[in-house]
């Protein structure tokens, strides 16, 4: 079946959190602190520094292990509300997209919705690419409040 014939997979996740937009835009943000909470047995390094904000527009990120390692490119970044980025190298996925929206709803709580589409490349995977990236966003953002918790005691 032709790429394009191919329904995209989606997923997305809401939560809303303790702390301001600004904080919870910036833990989201922070490439290279994902690892501490997001993935925490994933590296993550930052290849490639965001144009003005170095985790912002056309930051490049990797991530993984072993030879399960991809690149990440920061696509949209608008500080403190809106993060899109793109797998450009590795995962077995392509015509990928992660937004990530942060609003405030009322005083001292947020909104954080992360959503992620994209297609598998090897047909057959994609029920096992929704169960890897949907079980990475829900258990990733449980683990949220916990440090965003450790960064405001250090």
């Amino acid at each position: 079946m032709p790429s394009q014939d191919r329904p995209l997979i989606r997923i997305a996740h809401r939560i809303e959190i303790q702390g301001t937009q600004e904080e919870i835009f910036d833990a989201i943000a922070d490439h290279e602190g994902l690892s501490a909470w997001f993935l925490p047995r994933a590296r993550v390094t930052l290849i490639k520094t965001g144009d003005g904000d170095r985790n912002g527009l056309g930051a490049i990120r990797e991530i993984g292990n072993g030879p399960f390692v991809g690149h990440e490119e920061v696509v949209r970044y608008e500080h403190p509300d809106l993060l899109h980025y793109r797998v450009i190298k590795g995962l077995p996925m392509r015509r990928h997209l992660g937004v990530i929206n942060v609003r405030p709803l009322r005083s001292g709580t947020v909104e954080l919705t992360w959503e992620v589409e994209f297609e598998a490349t090897i047909w057959g995977i994609g029920w096992v690419l929704r169960a890897v990236v949907d079980g990475a966003l829900k258990s990733g953002l449980a683990r949220l409040p916990a440090h965003l918790e450790a960064l405001r005691r250090a």
